[in-house]
């Protein structure tokens, strides 16, 4: 039979305020953004702008100057195949 331990009142106190102290650096949910508890993109505020077509301009995070840079090279190589010149 295993032997039993038990807390005596002091070693109970010092426990429950390790476990106070703990809780107390959580977050309150009440001062976070809705998004954080949401998990919805819909919650997001300041939500960026997403280019719906290539362009040579755009100034997406996302970049989508090197995509339309890249399409840009392979129709200039399709091009020259095309017009009978090699590569």
């Amino acid at each position: 039979m295993a032997n039993k331990i038990y807390l005596d009142k002091s070693g109970l106190t010092y426990f429950w305020s390790k476990i106070k102290a703990k809780l107390a650096t959580k977050a309150d949910t009440n001062s976070l953004a809705t998004v954080a508890t949401s998990g919805s993109y819909n919650d997001l505020s300041n939500k960026p702008t997403v280019d719906s077509t290539l362009s040579s301009s755009s100034t997406n995070a996302v970049q989508n100057q090197a995509v339309y840079a890249a399409i840009g090279d392979v129709e200039s190589i399709l091009q020259t195949l095309n017009s009978g010149n090699g590569v």
